[in-house]
């Protein structure tokens, strides 16, 4: 663990509801903004003997402003939000930026990132159930391909988890090709490298980080233990060289996938199980323009316990991140 500090702490925000989910807009000129989803049980007392429990949540959309604050943009009262994605192309001729959601209901929805007068808006505009109407589904986790459609949906009927790493080729359909055993808890997390495009991470509740080479999926390249279950993995969008993990009980950090791995930073400001985390694709000179004096660029968390999302610099001092 290196000795500087590499996390410094800029604002917090209180989320109300349990904040599980956290996303920076990636495309220009909307990389202030930030959507964060929260998620809450809330216990049906009527009947005692009816074991279901309403599922509600929120998105909040920020936007940093001087001096590193967040602004509230707009507050959207949904069903829990258990994963969010932005589109990292804009869509059609219309340059649409769009914003996917998971929810605790078991649909799909796409919400358009909007900018009409002095507002700046998220607007749903699409919403498909996964699943029929009469099954109790939550939609955990999703991924946009690179032309810009939802392309990975995973949905869950309550069950646990089989620890298994699962590969599949898309012409064979959902028989899997191989079935890796390597993780002894439920995987949680799996992250391709958008530069190098045979690396891939994964995060398992065993709180071991493992790389993998996609050419060979039957053992990981390297392995590090982070000291806690890992919930959420982001590769940083400047040198796709470090990872931020969410470690559920054992905080946040930051990983450099070097030829040895290795832990340089660790942030454990949040009071609750850390789940929400990811990179802003602001650069050097856009944290500068902010007001802001320190920092090559920022880092957002949420966590489950606290109802907090904190807005955080990030000082790696490397020559090639943010620049």
């Amino acid at each position: 663990m290196a000795s500087k500090e590499v996390f410094y702490t800029l604002d917090e925000f209180d989320t109300e509801f349990p904040a599980d989910s956290v996303e920076w807009c990636p495309a220009e000129p909307f990389r202030d903004v930030l959507a964060c989803g929260t998620y809450k049980l809330i216990e049906n007392k009527e009947d005692a003997k009816d074991e279901k429990c309403e599922r509600t949540g929120r998105i909040y959309l920020l936007r940093v402003v001087d001096g590193g604050k967040l602004q509230v943009l707009q507050r959207i009262d949904t069903s829990g939000i258990l994963d969010m994605k932005w589109t990292h192309v804009t869509t059609s001729e219309n340059n649409q930026i769009l914003l996917a959601v998971a929810n605790s209901n078991g649909h799909l929805q796409i919400y358009e990132l909007q900018k009409k007068e002095n507002k700046t808006e998220l607007q749903l505009i699409a919403k498909e159930r996964l699943g029929d109407d009469n099954e109790d589904v939550m939609a955990l986790s999703l991924d946009w391909s690179t032309g810009g459609f939802v392309s990975e949906t995973c949905h869950l009927n309550p069950r646990g988890d089989d620890n298994k790493f699962l590969t599949f080729d898309a012409r064979t359909g959902v028989i899997p090709v191989l079935c890796n055993r390597e993780h002894t808890s439920g995987v949680t997390s799996i992250h391709s490298n958008a530069v190098k495009s045979f690396m891939l991470a994964t995060g398992s509740y065993d709180e071991f980080l493992r790389l993998w080479d996609k050419r060979n999926l039957r053992r990981p390249v390297s392995k590090i233990n982070l000291n806690g279950g890992i919930w959420r993995l982001k590769w940083d969008p400047f040198t796709h060289q470090y990872l931020l993990a969410a470690c559920m009980y054992e905080d946040f950090k930051i990983i450099n996938c070097d030829c040895n791995m290795s832990i340089i930073g660790n942030y454990n400001k949040h009071d609750g199980i850390s789940y929400g985390c990811d990179w802003s694709f602001l650069k050097k000179e856009d944290v500068s323009r902010l007001k802001i004096p320190i920092g090559e660029t920022l880092v957002s968390t949420c966590s489950y316990q606290d109802c907090a999302l904190k807005l955080s610099a990030i000082n790696l001092k490397i020559d090639e991140l943010g620049s």
